[in-house]
Order: C-alpha cells, then sequence, then structure tokens
C-alpha cells in the first residue's frame, strides 16, 4: 500500500481555487468562502443548508467536485457540509425548547447524475459527495432515484428549468420511512430540490430536508456581498 506521505511527496496537494501546494482547500480560500448563506426552503422541504454561494471559490469548489472529481476537494466539502447540517439540527431542536423532540435525520440520499456524465466521467460526483456528507452526520446512503433522459439543468432555460428533472424513487427507498436528508451541488431555481422533495415524501419518509455545496446569488445581489 503507497503510503500518504509518498502520494504527497509525487503529488503534493494543490488547492482546487488558487493552486497553492500543501492543502486543498487552502486557508485562504476557506475564509474567501465567506459565511454559509441562509437559504429559503423550496415547497415540500423542511429546510436548505448551504456551504457558500455560487461565485468566486465557490465557483471554483463546485467545478472541482462535479467536473474535475476532485477528491480532497470533496472530501473537505462534505465534511463541512455535513458539519453545518448538524449545526443546523441542533438550532432546530433548541427552537423547539420544551416542545417534541426533533426527528433526527435517518438516511441520506442524492440526486444522481445524467446517464451521459456518469459515463463520460466513469462516477456520479453527487454520489461521493453525498457518501461524504452521510459519513461526517453517521447516518447511512441510499439511493433513491432514478433519473429519466433529458437535457441536463444548465442546458435549459429558465422557466423550462422551474419544471425540473425526472426523478423516480427506486426499490431501497420506497417506504423507507423517517427523515431524509438529500444531497445536491448547486441550488439555483430549487426546482430539483422541489422534484426529488415530493418524490421522496410520496414515499411516505416523514420529512425532507437538503444540503447543497453552494446556492446561486439571486438576481440583483453583489458578488461577496
Amino acid at each position: 500500500m503507497v503510503s500518504r506521505s509518498l502520494i504527497d511527496v509525487v503529488a503534493p496537494l494543490r488547492c482546487f481555487s488558487c493552486g497553492a501546494a500543501g492543502l486543498n482547500p487552502c486557508v485562504t480560500c476557506i475564509d474567501a468562502l465567506g459565511s454559509p448563506p441562509v437559504v429559503s426552503a423550496p415547497g415540500g422541504l423542511d429546510g436548505v443548508v448551504a456551504l457558500c454561494r455560487y461565485h468566486g471559490v465557490g465557483r471554483d469548489l463546485l467545478t472541482a467536485i462535479k467536473y474535475q472529481n476532485d477528491r480532497p476537494a470533496t472530501r473537505w466539502a462534505g465534511e463541512r457540509l455535513g458539519r453545518a447540517v448538524a449545526e443546523y439540527e441542533a438550532e432546530r431542536e433548541a427552537e423547539r425548547e420544551c416542545a417534541r423532540r426533533v426527528e433526527p435525520i435517518g438516511w441520506v440520499t442524492w440526486v444522481p447524475a445524467r446517464r451521459s456524465r456518469r459515463r463520460r466521467h466513469g462516477v456520479d460526483p453527487g454520489r461521493v459527495l453525498a457518501a461524504e456528507v452521510a459519513r461526517a452526520i453517521d447516518a447511512p446512503l441510499v439511493r433513491a432515484f432514478r433519473r429519466g433522459p433529458g437535457p441536463g439543468q444548465t442546458e435549459l432555460g429558465r422557466s423550462d428549468r422551474l419544471v425540473g428533472p425526472d426523478l423516480r424513487l427506486v426499490g431501497p427507498a420506497r417506504g423507507r420511512g423517517g427523515r431524509c436528508l438529500v444531497v445536491d451541488d448547486v441550488m439555483t431555481t430549487g426546482a430539483t430540490l422541489r422534484v426529488a422533495g415530493a418524490a421522496l415524501r410520496h414515499g411516505s419518509v416523514s420529512g425532507v430536508t437538503a444540503a447543497v455545496v453552494a446556492v446561486t446569488p439571486p438576481p440583483g445581489e453583489v458578488p461577496g456581498r
């Protein structure tokens, strides 16, 4: 087995954004991501947890995860996103005070990439990211969706994006129940998460929360503010 120290000598880590050697991501770029944004949940979801906004270093992070199969960046984002989910859950619990205890997240799933993308890259980056989040919050990872044919959301105009992709529940998720955390890379219109949430609720889950790496800033918002 090749040791981590040898790997670092042969192929030292470099930051996905600035290229600095040593850490991926580097401390400077982590700081540049800023504070996690507050996100309004699409219909059918209990809440959305996001790591950053989709611009600058946040855009570079999405590129590293989604198109470059950058595993160190994905591990970091998954662990950090899992931590954010845990903090969100603790805040929900505190808000209820003496009321009925909030049901914990029972399992994690992900929005699958299109089949053509999976074939082209040999991996589903959403699944890899969701596995890191599941590990961080100590919950099982369960495949929930089969994605129908059709173009990706990024290839559509806004009006078509609002319809959302064709997501259908598959065997392991049917009738599973409990609360589910659905992981996706980026939220723009919220249509994908809305469709995912509706499918999961139809499959008898008691609640759906989403976790995304980034959210697209709304029209008119100045990046970095």
